[in-house]
């Protein structure tokens, strides 16, 4: 046999070997790089979703938060009391011109809405910008899925410091006639929590919600719940 051959061989010989360990080397590291990098990128992910969770709900407790400031606000206007509204046309003007003010500073709720107790339920009224009502006519005007002027009449020995109730569907004949759906927060017009002067109910409409929800699941898929008292209120996927 050559020299020439022989080289060659030894050649091919040392090339296949350390084309295997090569292969050996790739099969070892390669899955650990392959690793490393996939829980790089899961990290990635979950860092980016904590933060859009975390930003949303910074947001929601800045929206509730204007709630509670803007509730003290109406508390303590003495053009809403009772006795104020039924006094005359103007004092009801007034009252309605204030409640209008009130509801352009906040574009996260649609309505305001006041149910006062007077001293006997013949004085009772429910007011909201465009007007005063009785509960009768109120009801007539706007037809929710599960309340009635039975339920809010209970608030007048049940007083509440904060209620949130889920979102539900109201009928409405009134301002721009149709069907929407609303999240309703309710406060205690007063600030004692042992009796109360009435009711205030914020109406968020649930497309506001919506706008939130989709801020915080941008493409991902998930679902967006907002819980009150451990009972979701509103979810949205």
């Amino acid at each position: 046999m050559s020299a020439l051959k022989k080289r060659t061989i030894r050649f091919y010989r040392m090339f296949f070997a350390y084309i295997l360990i090569l292969l050996i080397l790739m099969a070892i590291v390669c899955p650990t790089i392959m690793n490393a990098y996939l829980q790089s990128v899961r990290k990635t992910i979950e860092e980016n979703i904590s933060t859009q969770l975390n930003n949303t709900a910074h947001l929601m407790n800045q929206r509730f938060d204007e709630l509670n400031k803007l509730t003290n606000r109406i508390r303590s206007n003495q053009r809403l009391r009772n006795s104020t509204v039924n006094s005359g046309v103007l004092a009801q003007r007034d009252a309605l011109l204030e409640l209008k003010n009130y509801l352009y500073t906040n574009s996260f709720i649609s309505d305001i809405v006041i149910y006062s107790f007077g001293d006997d339920p013949s004085k009772d009224f429910i007011l909201t910008e465009i007007g005063k009502y009785t509960l009768s006519s109120f009801f007539k005007i706007y037809a929710f899925t599960d309340w009635s002027n039975e339920m809010l009449d209970a608030y007048r020995t049940q007083p509440i410091e904060l209620n949130l109730y889920p979102v539900q569907r109201v009928v409405s004949a009134d301002k721009a006639a149709g069907e929407y759906e609303y999240l309703f927060l309710f406060y205690n017009l007063s600030l004692s929590k042992s009796y109360t002067e009435g009711l205030l109910s914020f109406w968020i409409p649930v497309k506001n919600l919506q706008s939130v929800a989709q801020v915080s699941l941008g493409n991902q898929k998930g679902e967006f719940r907002l819980l009150y008292n451990d009972i979701s209120c509103y979810c949205f996927n």
